[in-house]
């Protein structure tokens, strides 16, 4: 049974190991209006980036500015985010996406954290549930084979503001106050 098990365990370890893939992270959200979002990816040991490999970041909401990436990479906003052919992530087509291209002459191999990817945006606050990411790498296998996937990454989206918070309660307790008088 040991020895069943011991197997069934070093399998699992090997799957986690085979996958591969770019991991884009939030960072930091600096300055006090407009914000400035700062990302990171992490590429790892099992691809390599070449041209024409990207990530996209969907539905960032908010207006936004200034998008910049590091050297050997471009960038482009659009409604309908690029996306690999083989995910399906979700999409509102009302809602910018951000997509980082790699267009580096030479592969670029793993690397714990590239950083540099930013953005300028109207809004500072962080997504509660998330948002999405796919990315298109290449694998460094023998032959190299194009490598495709999907995440969450937290992104811009909108609050209530504070006196707009602050409206609403108010509207409550007179709601609350009307119907105990109604009520007698």
């Amino acid at each position: 049974m040991k020895k069943v098990l011991t197997i069934i365990f070093a399998g699992l370890v090997s799957v986690g190991f085979a996958n591969a893939d770019i991991t884009p992270a939030l960072v930091n959200v600096t300055g006090s209006g407009p914000f400035t979002w700062n990302y990171e990816i992490s590429v790892d040991s099992l691809e390599e980036l070449v041209a024409g490999n990207y990530f996209t970041i969907y539905d960032v909401g908010g207006t936004i500015g200034t998008v910049t990436a590091p050297t050997g990479w471009t960038d482009s906003v659009q409604l309908t985010g690029i996306t690999p052919g083989t995910q399906n992530p979700s999409d509102n087509p009302a809602i910018d996406n951000i997509t980082f291209t790699y267009d580096g002459t030479s592969p670029q191999g793993p690397t714990p954290a590239l950083t540099g990817f930013n953005f300028v945006d109207s809004l500072g606050s962080v997504s509660e549930t998330g948002g999405t990411f796919t990315y298109s790498a290449t694998k460094t296998s023998s032959p190299t084979v194009p490598d495709q996937g999907t995440g969450s990454i937290e992104v811009p989206t909108a609050t209530p503001e504070p006196v707009t918070t602050g409206l609403i309660g108010l509207a409550l307790v007179g709601m609350a106050v009307a119907r105990r008088k109604f009520a007698r």
